[in-house]
């Protein structure tokens, strides 16, 4: 249960940074690393465009189209939330 309550609180008082943010194809995300994190990608419309789990703190977004999106990271019921630009 410490463990659990240690990633909460990283995930919700932690400063977990996204660069390059505008990209052209990856994200990498800094403060991550010391625990698993799950993803999806919204349009600004609310659709579900990409789901899955963060890998060496590395997202691919070669396969979205340019344009801008919602970026949401979690683990379990924590939640953190990002504007992300494809360019």
């Amino acid at each position: 249960n410490d463990l659990l309550t240690s990633i909460s609180e990283t995930l919700s008082n932690y400063n977990v940074l996204i660069y390059p943010n505008p990209t052209t194809s990856y994200i990498n995300l800094k403060g991550t690393e010391s625990f698993s994190l799950n993803y999806k990608i919204y349009s600004l419309q609310g659709q579900l465009i990409k789901t899955g789990q963060v890998d060496n703190s590395i997202i691919d977004l070669t396969n979205l189209n340019k344009g801008v999106y919602i970026l949401q990271l979690y683990q379990e019921s924590k939640l953190r939330t990002f504007k992300l630009i494809k360019e």
